[in-house]
């Protein structure tokens, strides 16, 4: 890259030059021609200056000897048209114009790929209850319970009526004639040890097979030869009232029954009071006791229709330790 300067020396005399190349002048219109020597610098921020030699004076190291031709004025033609120069740096941006008027929706692109999916919004309220659907097939049945402890014997009922006598039967043979004591006495005249009679007996023993009416048998306190370890015992009982609200069908719901006295692991068995029943379709499960005092009640609707809601039902429990 060339610097290029001009620098008037004397009147009427303009000089050109550029780094590098050779100078010439050009006088004013009228003046002669001249012959001068000059410096100019080779490198550096002073690159392409120009100095005028007076004297004996030389150019330095770092500037280059010239000779500036000043001949007679000329009229001045244009040169040859030099090669395009190089293209300059870009401007500065102009400020943005107006927007233009929308265009006409272009046609939809292709589906771009399915984004990750979000995470699962809150839990919405829940919706009214549908239609029971059908009943499903019936299960397997279910392990046998625990057998409940037997209830007391009922009251005898009333005698039947008599019924029609019967017809009279055959004639039989004529018996002995002979009066009871004819009879006894006959017997005395045979009685005694191997006579064949057992007239002292009972089904062949004697008074020393049987127990005295104040002893006890060996085994009095088993049953089957078993103490009362062996059985389970009841502990304790009481009675209740449990209050269900109306059952969907097919559906479940889980009771606490307050059962004061029944200690964890012992087996609890409810009964409807005497004079009152469960709900119809509704079962009744114990569960196990695994809180003092407290019976897990299970209660289900195993049919198509909801049950009625029951605020007293009147139940009876008993404890069994097993």
């Amino acid at each position: 890259m060339h610097r290029s300067s001009s620098r008037r020396f004397a009147p009427g005399l303009i000089l050109a030059f550029a780094a590098g190349a050779a100078l010439t002048a050009s006088p004013a219109q009228g003046a002669a021609a001249t012959a001068s020597a000059a410096c100019v610098v080779k490198s550096g921020s002073k690159a392409g200056q120009l100095r005028l030699l007076t004297g004996k004076k030389r150019c330095k190291r770092t500037e280059r000897a010239i000779t500036i031709a000043v001949g007679a004025a000329q009229t001045p033609q244009s040169g040859a048209v030099g090669g395009t120069g190089e293209t300059g740096l870009a401007g500065l941006t102009g400020p943005t114009g107006p927007a233009g008027p929308a265009g006409a929706t272009g046609p939809a692109g292709p589906a771009g790929p399915a984004g990750a999916t979000g995470p699962a919004g809150p839990v919405g309220p829940a919706g009214e209850p549908g239609p029971a659907g059908p009943a499903g097939p019936a299960g397997s049945p279910g392990t046998g319970g625990t057998p409940g402890t037997p209830g007391p014997a009922g009251p005898a009922g009333p005698a039947g009526p008599v019924g029609p006598a019967g017809p009279v039967g055959p004639q039989g043979p004529a018996g002995s004639p002979d009066t009871p004591g004819q009879v006894l006495a006959k017997i005395s005249q045979v009685d005694g040890s191997g006579s064949g009679l057992d007239a002292s007996l009972l089904d062949g023993q004697d008074s020393t097979a049987f127990l005295e009416v104040d002893e006890k048998a060996a085994d009095a306190n088993l049953l089957d030869g078993l103490n009362s370890s062996a059985f389970a015992s009841r502990k304790t009982s009481s009675s209740a009232a449990i209050a269900l609200g109306a059952l969907g069908a097919n559906a479940c719901t889980e009771v606490t029954v307050g059962t004061g006295g029944v200690e964890v692991g012992e087996i609890v068995i409810i009964r409807p009071m005497p004079g009152d029943a469960f709900p119809a379709r509704l079962t009744f499960h114990e569960g196990a006791v695994s809180v003092a005092g407290q019976l897990p009640l299970r209660v289900c609707n195993p049919t198509n229709t909801a049950s009625v809601a029951d605020n007293d039902i009147k139940i009876r429990w008993f404890g069994i330790a097993p």
